[in-house]
């Protein structure tokens, strides 16, 4: 099983690359196998701090994970102006760093809401997954690619209907809370697919997550879908909320605290958590 170290987004927008790199070591010394790093359609705006960040990756013996996202606070998008920012983002990332792992889409219902007023055809969704997934193959056939959907059925209803897409090689799941029988038959076809499953997103909510009397409901939390993860033969995990393996904060005080917690390597018990269950299932796996 593969453990990913996710840098959230809020973080890598927000933070200079000096604190970025200490969550890159940091997240090192989890012993994790992939860091991942989110791009927004506004990347480029700060489009030499993302190269420097890959290039840092690329120097650790971590594998690079890039996942384009549709969340701007900028401005909404048409659906040309979102397919046109993605194709040149892959245009400009994978050439040049070739990433391990590429997210063409994560929660397309989400893109929706995030990005675009409108609605979006399956077809269309499955144009733009064929599009990037052979532009990626092209620049590096070595590069992973990845589909992810959450709970909402319609998203379900892409993945379902683009997992057997030519250059799809992952599908992946964002998992927050319980009522994970809905995934089965989305992991069973995937599976009967020959494609690769993973648990790309996940944490016991997406609200209210800074509450610090959640910390032991998180430590529960991970381990137990580690063990769903074995269970269901899912290859990888990726804990999204990673800033609270170093502070509690809230979003109003985590540009305070975050850069204190990572310079003095202050840990909350959920880091450790997640750094001893990847150390037991490694042991166990050698």
């Amino acid at each position: 099983m593969e453990f990913i170290g996710i840098i959230p987004p809020l973080v890598t927008e927000k933070s200079t690359n000096d604190i970025n790199y200490k969550y890159i070591e940091l997240l090192e010394d989890a012993n994790v196998d992939t860091i991942a790093i989110y791009l927004s359609p506004t990347w480029t705006s700060q489009e030499q701090k993302y190269y420097d960040l890959f290039n840092k990756i690329k120097k650790t013996n971590k594998k690079l994970y890039v996942v384009f996202q549709a969340y701007t606070p900028i401005k909404k998008m048409t659906w040309n102006e979102y397919v046109t920012n993605e194709l040149t983002t892959i245009d400009k990332v994978v050439p040049e760093y070739k990433p391990d792992y590429f997210a063409i889409v994560i929660e397309p219902e989400t893109n929706i809401k995030n990005a675009y007023l409108g609605n979006v055809s399956v077809s269309n969704w499955k144009i733009l997954i064929v599009e990037s997934a052979n532009k990626i193959k092209k620049y590096n056939p070595s590069t992973k690619t990845i589909i992810a959907t959450s709970k909402n059925q319609n998203e379900i209803n892409i993945i379902n209907s683009t997992m057997t897409v030519s250059g799809v090689d992952i599908i992946g799941l964002n998992n927050y809370g319980l009522k994970m029988d809905i995934f089965d038959k989305v992991i069973s076809a995937a599976h009967n697919n020959n494609r690769e499953v993973w648990i790309t997103e996940t944490w016991i909510d997406w609200k209210n997550v800074d509450k610090a009397w959640l910390e032991e409901v998180n430590n529960k939390w991970i381990k137990a879908m580690v063990y769903y993860s074995q269970q269901k033969n899912i290859s990888a995990i990726a804990p999204f909320f990673t800033r609270y393996f170093f502070t509690y904060a809230n979003n109003t005080d985590l540009e305070k605290e975050l850069p204190v917690a990572l310079e003095n390597k202050t840990f909350t018990s959920t880091f450790y958590e997640y750094t001893s269950t990847i150390r037991e299932v490694k042991r166990k796996v050698s």
